[in-house]
């Protein structure tokens, strides 16, 4: 077989096999890809000032509007939309039950002072509704927004854990909240740089495949480009000498130097400087050929355009 149709044939047998895979991954995320709303907590850092009153010699004492607070904790909770689904807060579209979301303290905890807050969902506004609750107000917050809230907390003497935070997840329709483990406060940083690295990750990938998938485009498109220019390359070199290229092979034959008659694309280079006819070098030399590589490339060609279509959105 012909060293350059070797290529195109392994182009073409690894060009659908990964668009088979690439298939089967886009299929697999669309049907089973989480498609409801979720909303990620984590306490990303967790600080206890009043805890080093154990330590001999050493006093702390903090008050809160002249009420002296025996047991303070400074946490700094996330929420991240993690899901792919916007959430939005106000107007006919709106996927939320009441007017705010809210997340809780479980007692005995409670808030105390105002809320600090940062984040990237655009407007919105956060209050203490009680003691033990936070409302959270917002137009529209979209998958991988953020908002980040520095706490001040009151636990009564007893309490040597710090506080735990929790969502209703059917204040959001047909929402999913979920939580991220927190241990001790060395896991605070680590679980930003897993989230950076997460995405990190996430966008490299979608880079990847992006170039991959542009790369096996182009490829496709100018393979198809070759194999059609083939074609009718060797249609107007067979016009023009086929049959004396078949007379020569004839004699060829007849002196022993062949063993039988060999079709042009499968000349040897030798014989061809015997023969002194112009040669042609073919990726395709008839219809079939031209119609199965045809619709190969093309297969590939709009597996690479699905996947680039298909990754815009969730990457960018």
């Amino acid at each position: 077989m012909r060293p350059m149709k070797k290529v195109v044939e392994s182009f073409g047998f690894f060009g659908v096999i990964i668009g088979i895979i690439t298939g089967l991954y886009v299929l697999y995320h669309e049907t089973f890809e989480e498609k409801n709303p979720v909303i990620n907590v984590s306490i990303i850092n967790s600080n206890h000032p009043t805890a080093v009153s154990k330590v001999d010699g050493l006093l702390a004492s903090y008050k809160f509007k002249n009420r002296k607070v025996s047991n303070l904790w400074i946490e700094d909770l996330k929420l991240v939309n993690s899901g792919n689904i916007t959430l939005v807060g106000k107007g006919s579209q709106k996927n939320i039950i009441d007017d705010s979301l809210c997340f809780y303290i479980r007692k005995p905890f409670r808030f105390l002072s105002e809320i600090q807050a940062s984040g990237n969902c655009g407007e919105s506004t956060y209050y203490i509704a009680n003691d033990t609750t936070v409302s959270i107000k917002f137009v529209q917050w979209r998958a991988k927004e953020y908002l980040d809230f520095k706490l001040y907390i009151e636990g009564d003497t007893s309490n040597i854990v710090g506080p735990t935070f929790y969502m209703n997840d059917r204040q959001i329709m047909n929402g999913v909240v979920k939580y991220e483990p927190f241990i001790g406060n060395a896991s605070g940083p680590s679980l930003i740089k897993d989230y950076i690295k997460n995405e990190g990750l996430v966008t490299m990938s979608g880079v990847v495949g992006g170039v991959l998938s542009i790369g096996y485009l182009v490829l496709s498109l100018y393979f198809i480009f070759e194999v059609i220019k083939s074609y009718f390359d060797y249609k107007k070199w067979h016009v023009k000498n086929y049959d004396s290229y078949k007379n020569k092979i004839d004699i060829l034959v007849e002196e022993g130097k062949l063993k039988e008659f060999v079709k042009p694309s499968e000349l040897p280079s030798y014989f061809w400087k015997l023969i002194e006819l112009e040669k042609i070098t073919l990726m395709v030399d008839n219809a079939k050929d031209l119609i199965g590589f045809t619709i190969i490339f093309l297969g590939v060609a709009f597996g690479a355009i699905g996947g680039i279509m298909w990754m815009i959105p969730k990457f960018w």
